[in-house]
């Protein structure tokens, strides 16, 4: 038991205990990873006073950092079953844009990596009158068209460049980066016990909402340096990154990419059955 003890502490000090698992942090602090700190950075960074509408998940940090007034937190006991269930239902398509009607934000900021936050997002976004003006891995801040005009809609590619990531990459590096073959999984695991596992999660889920905005190359780009940086979610990686590049009519790489996805799992219906699409198409 002291043996057991000692691995499972020796591993969660070098934080692959949280890795495995897909997220956390180990440390003293906050994780600048679980709250939306960034948004209220931004938000006070570039004094942004105005009418805001959150999600449930932001609330109860805004109320704590920014001190703005916010539109719903988890003290669902004050919110009352009305309301709370007027909020649950705007997680439908148009749902967002009644409250919009009802209650005039000037900013709509939410964590867009929960599935019914996608709606929210497809309407604000075919909607003229908001602009995002601020993204991370965390939180997207929507603004009225009227509401801080002297910050511009927001870059994607400029995003991720601030993040240090290179996105200057040839076609050779692009190759390679896709032929890199996974590290032996019996020294990932021994290199678990001493070496510091970063948390770089947070790259799938800014390639995902870039590949929801039509943003490709930019989800092309992070995804890649998912690849690069030895993620787990291999076959979501390739997969994804096929759709990119079928859709942008890369099919060599399509084709590769949903090859890998098989050697992931032999089973996954859509990568065959899109191979078998690609071949028939381009006569490979």
């Amino acid at each position: 038991m002291i043996i057991l003890t000692i691995n499972i502490l020796l591993r969660i000090f070098t934080n692959s205990f949280y890795y495995e698992r897909g997220g956390g942090e180990f440390g003293i602090g906050i994780d600048e990873r679980i709250h939306p700190r960034g948004a209220v950075n931004f938000i006070l960074k570039n004094n942004l006073k105005g009418r805001i509408l959150n999600d449930l998940n932001h609330g109860s940090w805004f109320i704590w950092e920014l001190r703005y007034p916010v539109f719903i937190d988890g003290r669902l006991e004050v919110m009352k079953e009305k309301f709370f269930e007027k909020y649950c239902k705007s997680f439908s398509e148009g749902g967002i844009l009644k409250l919009i009607e009802e209650y005039k934000p000037d900013m709509i900021i939410f964590d867009y990596s929960y599935p019914e936050a996608l709606f929210w997002d497809r309407d604000l976004k075919s909607n003229p009158l908001w602009r995002i003006i601020y993204w991370d891995d965390k939180s997207v801040i929507f603004a009225h068209k009227d509401f801080a005009p002297f910050i511009e809609k927001i870059n994607f590619m400029k995003v991720i460049k601030e993040m240090g990531i290179d996105t200057n990459l040839s076609e050779e590096k692009v190759w390679s980066i896709l032929k890199m073959k996974r590290k032996n999984k019996f020294i990932d695991y021994l290199e678990g016990f001493y070496k510091r596992r970063e948390n770089d999660f947070y790259l799938l889920k800014m390639a995902f909402y870039s590949y929801l905005s039509l943003e490709f190359k930019c989800s092309e780009i992070l995804y890649l340096e998912a690849l690069k940086r030895n993620l787990k979610f291999r076959k979501i990686i390739y997969f994804n990154l096929g759709s990119i590049y079928f859709f942008t009519g890369r099919y060599d790489k399509a084709l590769y990419c949903y090859n890998m996805v098989l050697k992931e799992d032999p089973n996954e219906k859509r990568a065959i059955e899109i191979i078998k699409m690609i071949k028939e198409m381009k006569n490979f």
